[in-house]
């Protein structure tokens, strides 16, 4: 979730130099792990490995449950303590709308 999602559905509302500091607070700990898809920042639960999907047209970030994420095979020694897949393309909305604008026909 973002920080303006986080914000909207909090009761009682925090203010928001709380809220950054209580995010940064629980991303810190592990119990969040902050997710950046290039400009904008979320916040997943840690330990909640799934793929993340942002359409580079509306900006949408949606998370795949269903698509697996891989762990590698690392040489010994190196240990994983996060995986992070992010992926960007166009979303379904965005795409319908880029592919069903055909050129226009020469002569009309």
């Amino acid at each position: 979730m973002s920080h303006a999602e986080i914000e909207q559905r909090l009761e009682p509302r925090l203010d928001r130099v709380t809220l950054y500091r209580v995010l940064g607070d629980l991303a810190e700990s592990g119990l969040l792990r902050r997710i950046t898809t290039g400009a904008a920042t979320r916040y997943g639960v840690s330990g909640h490995a799934h793929a993340h999907f942002t359409c580079d047209a509306c900006g949408i970030t949606t998370c795949l449950e269903t698509v697996p994420v891989p762990r590698p095979a690392l040489p010994l020694r190196y240990v994983v303590d996060g995986i992070e897949l992010n992926l960007s393309g166009l979303c379904p909305g965005c795409s319908k709308a880029h592919f069903s604008e055909e050129p226009e026909a020469e002569g009309k």
